[in-house]
């Protein structure tokens, strides 16, 4: 070996040595820093702890809503070996797991050297995340220059501070060239390259070429070069040991990065392999439901051809007569009484009903659990006006309901009432039964020709009215089956027919690639009258449009005059059976006692109760032991009729609740009871392919999971817990399937099963996987209630992954400026936590009551919420608040982070005061509707906020000018709404100076809103890095101030943009700002809604979007047009690529003739009808609008002229002037 190529061998890897020496200072500095913003991070917003207990084989990572953001997902701690992981008990390894994967540069860190368990306290865990080798080393003294180097190239916090991050990739290539040469030599212009290499990546210019140590190792370096430095012996034995390491690590590297293709290879190959037999089978089903369908189709469209006669439609008529008789003249009442139905009309009374302004309904969003019962009709009567009349549902206040939904909670008697409307109708009209009240409703049910009553739940996915009618009458023969299509559909079209669908929240259609929103498939008929029932949170998630809704109506439940009617009955009967003489005085003094009044809207439990009270089982105790002491008495009602059921054996445990050692029976009966609670749970969550929520058949329960025996079900049937219910309709074939007591009840069984039989607390995972959305939690709120009755362990475990889950989206929510409360999943949430809190009183698991995070006081008497601050005050993160005058309940508070506050009294201005200067923490801002002329805000301790909102206020000028001096100094706010500010005092002010609004180095902004402030408030730049959504709304005299700040926007990555003009100004709008306003709009590429209101639309600028956009919304709200204008918009969206959804609303076209004798809608003559006017009304963004009809013809005619304009948004009895173009 040549001695002077070995020297050179020597000084380059001591030249490794001397940059090491470098680099170090430098990067333990970072990872420090990022370290410890990382930790504090979780600690703000997950109350994440010290842990020590967390490994990388029982670690399950918490990705939040975005997903997993691994590379290689199949590696991902989420994806290997789910099951024997768990999440940090600490509520920090979890997601700190997740930010260590967000802060790598190809997010695919290596595990292999790092310790979970350490991460909290140790900075070196963490930079080890980043190595690309294993190392052993604790400190970062103990990595070599090639640990650095990996560190500062794949973590993306430090290579914020390096300019050039590829000179450090070649001094790793150098290394690893170096250290893993055969031959340990080098030429002199080798080892030169070398050491200028690692000079070029010491110099980098952004921070390290003014880092001291770096500086030290470059003069050290230059040395190396020019001047024979002394080697020790040492130093050289140890560089050849590092080589002799690292070609070991080299194939070590090379075995593992074998092992995991070889890994990758076959597990591609069998998902390929699955995903080819998925695909083929998928194909196949798909090509021969096609051709079934099209073959229906063809025989149904001949037999459609053929006219039915009149002979065909009575039989029809009366074969529905017979149907309801069979099935809707009796009404169930207990299956703990003998005579378990009562007839229809001997029983029956009309609930209490009461209009709902859609998406308004306060007595639905306010009140959430057990106590909602009671409060909705309260709040009903209060908020929304009681129909008078059943006609009121068809025809309110002069108008003609087609579209019309019942909305009630379970049990309120939704599916009775459909029950009545079809047997009263179905009955002659001398039935001597009928008189009173129920004579005017069978006249005002007269008027149909038909009414048809479809149980959605029954109807196994179909979505297609014609064919769910079809099948109330024939669904085994397939001949007549096509000819009684070809009836209900002429019927549908051309009869007065009432569509009754029951049970819209326990529908799931076989719909491929649409939303669980979707509705069956109505035909285009205007004879057709649709109602359909549902639960209230099923309507309030999914956010129907108008023209699916057009009158809602709330059921409370029966009147409290009636129910009285119906104890009555009860009690004298039990009374009869059981030589008594109890009064039903007694009852209701037990009642208000134990307050268990609002039960007894609920027919069923208003029976169950007076049985309970009637054998001194009533007390004061959780919803959830009124359930089981019914169980328990259905189970000895199984001993008294002699029904065998399997009995647990003395190996079998009893059940683990304490109440149920009290319950004899129930603990005589657990394998079978685990059997029913497990199907319950399944049910409850829809786990079964296709199944309903409520209701299976005999084969479904015979099958595993449940391995129900033949003579479990007959006996479960026998004693009431399971129901043998005809389906309704399914005339010829007399279809019979079963389901639970009642709704409730399965719910209460679900809960059974969670708190008894799931030790492994297995059934979280299922229930967290089914909750996609926050507003998700609503649909369970009786299932968490009764949860909470039987394990305050298991209920708080919940609630805590489900805010661990949610973390992301509460935040949001609390940081919206301005959120809708009315809808507020915290809303939601902090209704269903003070129910549970309620039920969790009454045990005694030591189990601590459930934390309320948010205080969300909305249409609610503040005070009543005063003992609930006082215990969570150290935990309350938000604060939203719509009247101002309790404000002094909430001054205890000093930990949050959101405060809202709406409509601020004179009285309470102090108070908001306290609040901002003790809460420092604070992040969102929001003060609206101020009777007070605001002083200055004490702003300046928040040293966190990042949004805020002033709305509807008066300030004085210093306030003012104030407000905005600290809005321009923090440059990391992120939401800006400012909103209807007037001065005060601008009298004494004459001459003043504008405050000026200087938003150019908010380089996070992602939203701002001028709203008619350009008066007071001047802004002409903007940072638009961020920026997402502008909403402009000048006020006409200082319009051109927004020209330049317009122009700050083009080209940027904005989403949405409004322009609106208030409605007095439109005319004086200058038509240069619209002009600049409407060429910016052509250069964002990443729009998704444009919004112009109130403005007249210039011919010599066209509304046009980038090329570059996929797909968009186009509002245009009281926008005048000229017809050359319009038709460039059309001929624009015409040639456009992408999808673009274009709503006009009220809008105008200024010079076409409104004449019809002078419109021509012949090719090449495209004129559309002039002044079109629409009628509208607007809440929460929901608009509904009418236009007059005879210019709809004109509308669509003039549209369909054009190839890439789709118009089938348009419908014809709604009127919705709606489009969009072709993909």
């Amino acid at each position: 070996m040549d001695d002077a190529k070995f020297k050179n061998w020597i000084r380059s890897a001591y030249g490794f040595k001397l940059m090491k020496n470098g680099i170090q200072s430098f990067v333990d500095n970072y990872i420090t820093t990022r370290h410890e913003e990382l930790q504090k991070t979780l600690q703000h917003n997950r109350n994440a702890k010290p842990c020590n207990v967390c490994t990388t084989s029982n670690l399950l990572p918490d990705h939040g809503t975005k997903g997993c953001n691994n590379k290689f997902q199949n590696n991902c701690f989420c994806k290997k070996e789910r099951k024997k992981r768990r999440p940090c008990p600490n509520n920090f390894c979890s997601y700190f797991y997740h930010l260590v994967v967000d802060d790598h540069e190809e997010h695919s860190p290596r595990w292999t050297s790092t310790d979970p368990g350490q991460w909290y306290n140790d900075y070196v865990q963490y930079a080890k995340c980043y190595l690309s080798t294993p190392s052993p080393a604790t400190t970062l003294d103990g990595l070599d220059c090639a640990g650095l180097l990996s560190i500062m190239i794949h973590n993306l916090y430090i290579r914020k501070f390096i300019h050039d991050v590829e000179n450090l990739r070649q001094c790793r290539k150098d290394r690893n060239e170096i250290f893993h040469a055969s031959e340990l030599h080098l030429t002199d212009g080798e080892f030169i390259r070398y050491i200028d290499n690692m000079i070029n990546a010491l110099e980098d210019k952004t921070c390290l070429i003014n880092d001291q140590k770096a500086k030290e190792a470059v003069e050290n370096l230059k040395r190396l070069k020019t001047t024979n430095i002394s080697i020790t012996y040492d130093d050289t034995v140890e560089f050849v040991r590092q080589a002799k390491e690292a070609i070991k690590e080299l194939c070590s590297e090379v075995k593992e990065d074998i092992e995991a293709r070889r890994r990758m290879f076959l597990e591609d190959l069998d998902d390929t392999y699955v995903n080819a037999i998925y695909a083929i089978d998928s194909k196949k089903h798909e090509s021969l439901n096609e051709i079934d369908k099209q073959t229906e189709a063809n025989l149904r469209k001949m037999k459609k051809a053929e006219k039915p006669n009149e002979n065909d439609i009575k039989q029809v008529k009366q074969t529905l007569i017979a149907l309801y008789e069979r099935d809707c003249s009796m009404l169930d009442v207990s299956p703990l009484l003998d005579n378990e139905t009562e007839p229809m009309l001997d029983i029956y009374q009309c609930p209490s009903l009461f209009h709902v302004d859609y998406h308004r309904d306060k007595s639905s969003s306010n009140n959430t659990g057990m106590g909602r019962l009671a409060a909705n009709r309260d709040q009903a009567c209060s908020n929304n006006e009681e129909l008078k009349s059943l006609a009121e549902i068809f025809s309110y206040k002069g108008t003609q309901c087609k579209h019309i939904f019942i909305t009630g909670d379970v049990g309120v008697g939704k599916t009775s009432f459909c029950k009545y409307l079809c047997y009263l109708w179905c009955l002659p009209n001398d039935n001597s039964r009928i008189d009173g009240e129920m004579s005017k409703h069978k006249d005002i049910l007269s008027k149909f020709d038909f009414i048809f009553l479809v149980t959605l739940r029954d109807t196994d996915g179909t979505d297609t009215i014609s064919v769910i009618v079809e099948q109330l009458f024939y669904t085994q023969n397939e001949k007549k089956g096509n000819e009684m299509y070809a009836i209900i559909e002429h019927i549908l079209m051309h009869r007065t027919c009432l569509l009754i669908m029951d049970g819209y929240d326990e529908w799931s259609p076989n719909i491929s690639g649409k939303g669980s929103h979707v509705l069956p498939s109505k035909p285009l008929s205007n004879t057709c009258t649709y109602l359909t029932t549902c639960r209230p949170y099923k309507i309030e998630n999914e956010r129907l449009p108008h023209n699916d809704i057009d009158h809602q109506v709330c059921i409370t439940g029966i009147c409290e005059s009636y129910s009285r009617k119906y104890v009555e009955k009860v009690i004298k009967y039990l009374n009869n059976e059981n030589k008594d003489s109890k009064h039903v005085s007694d009852f209701d003094e037990d009642i208000m006692k134990f307050d268990l009044k609002e039960l007894l809207q609920i027919p069923i439990l208003a029976s169950h109760l007076v049985l309970l009270w009637f054998h001194e089982r009533l007390c004061d105790m959780p919803r959830s032991w009124i359930y089981s002491l019914v169980l328990d008495m259905l189970f000895k009602r199984a001993q008294k009729l002699g029904v065998s059921l399997p009995k647990t054996e003395e190996s079998q445990i009893e059940l683990p609740n304490n109440l149920f050692a009290k319950l004899e029976c129930l603990n005589d009966y657990v394998p079978l009871l685990r059997k029913i609670c497990l199907l319950a749970f399944r049910s409850l969550l829809k786990l079964d392919e296709h199944a309903s929520m409520l209701v299976f058949t005999e084969l479904q329960l015979t099958r595993e999971p449940y391995s129900l025996k033949e003579e479990e079900i007959k006996g479960l049937c026998k004693i009431g817990i399971l129901s043998t219910s005809k389906v309704i309709g399914c005339f010829l074939e007399k279809k019979q399937k079963l389901s639970f007591l009642h709704k409730s009840y399965l719910e209460f069984l679900a809960a059974m099963y969670m708190s008894s039989f799931d030790p492994e607390d297995g059934c979280l995972n299922i229930i967290l996987d089914k909750l996609s959305q926050l507003s998700d939690v609503q649909q369970y709120y009786h299932f968490c209630i009764l949860l909470s009755g039987l394990s305050g362990e298991k209920t708080n475990k919940l609630f805590d992954k489900i805010n661990d889950k949610f973390a992301n989206d509460l935040n949001m929510y609390r940081k919206q400026v301005f959120p809708n409360g009315l809808f507020s999943p915290l809303l939601t949430l902090q209704g269903i936590i003070m129910s549970c809190n309620k039920e969790l009183s009454f045990i005694d698991d030591a189990s601590p009551e459930l934390k309320v995070r948010d205080i969300c006081s909305f249409y609610t008497d503040d005070r009543s919420l005063k003992q609930i601050i006082l215990k969570n005050k150290n935990c309350i993160k938000s604060l939203q608040v719509t009247r101002g005058e309790y404000l002094e309940e909430y001054n205890v508070l000093n930990e949050l982070q959101c405060l809202h506050i709406y409509s601020l009294k004179q009285s309470s201005y102090s108070n908001l005061m306290h609040l901002l200067k003790n809460n420092s923490l604070l992040e969102t801002i929001s003060i609206a509707c101020s009777e007070s002329v605001l002083s200055p805000l004490p702003l300046s301790q928040h040293k966190y906020l990042t949004s805020i909102a002033i709305s509807a206020v008066k300030m004085q000028l210093n306030s003012l000018t104030f407000l905005v001096s600290y809005i321009n100094d923090n440059i990391q706010i992120e939401n800006i709404r400012l909103q209807s500010i007037s001065i005060s005092d601008l009298n004494e002010f004459p001459n003043h100076d504008m405050p000026v609004l200087n938003l150019q180095n908010h380089t996070k902004l992602a939203f701002l809103c001028l709203d008619r402030v350009n008066n007071n408030i001047s802004c002409h730049k903007v940072n638009n890095t961020s920026l997402q959504h502008i909403i402009l709304q000048p006020l006409s005299e200082n319009v051109l101030s927004y020209i330049e700040l317009i122009n700050c926007i083009k080209g940027s990555q904005c989403k949405s943009i409004t322009w609106k003009n208030c409605l007095d100004a439109a005319p004086m709008l200058n038509n240069d700002t619209i002009v600049t306003l409407l060429q910016t709009v052509r250069t964002l590429a990443k729009i998704k809604h444009v919004v112009l209101r109130d403005i007249t639309l210039p011919d010599t600028q066209v509304l046009q979007l980038h090329n570059d956009v996929k797909e968009a919304r186009i509002t245009m709200f009281g926008v005048s047009m000229s017809k050359r204008c319009f038709h460039d918009f059309i001929k624009h969206l015409d040639y456009h690529h992408g999808v673009i959804k274009v709503k006009l609303l009220w809008c105008s076209l200024s010079d076409y003739d409104a004449s019809p004798d002078n419109i021509d809608t012949s090719p090449g003559n495209n004129k559309m009808p002039g002044d079109i006017s629409f009628f509208f009304t607007e809440f929460a963004d929901f608009l509904k609008f009418r236009f007059k009809t005879e210019h709809y013809r004109y509308i669509k005619d003039y549209l369909s002229k054009f190839p890439n304009i789709d118009i089938s948004l348009f419908i014809p009895n709604n009127g919705v002037i709606s489009f969009q173009t072709r993909k």
